[in-house]
């Protein structure tokens, strides 16, 4: 029995780890990629990504959970796997935000493995990390107030474009849909939120290489 401690959402938990491989099927301790909470109807999950030591194949696992209580393990219920194909985005993304690559590639991930429950809020959580990222990398002596700031805040104080702005609020109104009971936008799915961030997207990389030919051009 494989067990590990992790910390999720300010808890200290302890998870039972899957001792075989999705898709090689071999005896394996999996590397843990990523973990998230969400909240489906009344109950709380934890999926954790893992990748296989051995072939190197990307699964998840789904663990239900309750807040504050951590005496006992948790185990998983569910093992989703599949294979996976990477979005592929502008090499210049990769010194703004690989956090943004890699969580919004693990909600791909995770939405070619069936997993839709959790898709909003996993894309939301990329989106973020492209925001603030950015937000960072031109503000650097604001690092600290940034990662304190709501998302919302910073679309407001580091995008001074208003029409860029107007579909960066509108791409959080739609992420926030997704972490609710309700939704304020009942006609709009994920596929709208992903074309959003994808519009999100293109945003940050013209702003990123029309700062670079500026630069570069004297």
């Amino acid at each position: 029995m494989l067990e590990k401690q992790i910390k999720i959402k300010g808890c200290q938990v302890s998870i039972i780890k899957p001792n075989t491989c999705a898709y090689c099927d071999k005896g394996i301790d999996p590397i843990i990629i990523n973990k998230f909470a969400y909240k489906y109807y009344d109950q709380n999950n934890i999926v954790v990504t893992y990748q296989c030591p051995c072939c190197e194949q990307i699964f998840f696992a789904m663990y239900p959970i309750t807040l504050g209580n951590n005496l006992a393990p948790l185990y998983y219920y569910e093992i989703i796997g599949g294979h996976k194909t990477e979005e592929k985005f502008d090499e210049c993304l990769k010194d703004v935000s690989q956090n943004f690559l890699d969580n919004y590639n693990d909600a791909y991930f995770a939405e070619q493995a069936g997993c839709t429950h959790i898709l909003g809020i996993a894309y939301r959580r990329a989106f973020e990390f492209l925001i603030k990222d950015y937000a960072i990398k031109y503000n650097p002596e604001q690092v600290a107030e940034i990662k304190e700031k709501s998302l919302s805040k910073c679309i407001e104080d580091y995008f001074p474009d208003n029409e860029s702005k107007e579909l960066l609020v509108r791409t959080n109104w739609i992420g926030n849909d997704f972490a609710h009971y309700q939704s304020k936008h009942e006609d709009i799915d994920i596929n709208d939120l992903k074309q959003l961030i994808m519009l999100s997207v293109q945003i940050i990389v013209a702003d990123v290489k029309k700062k670079e030919y500026i630069s570069k051009i004297k």
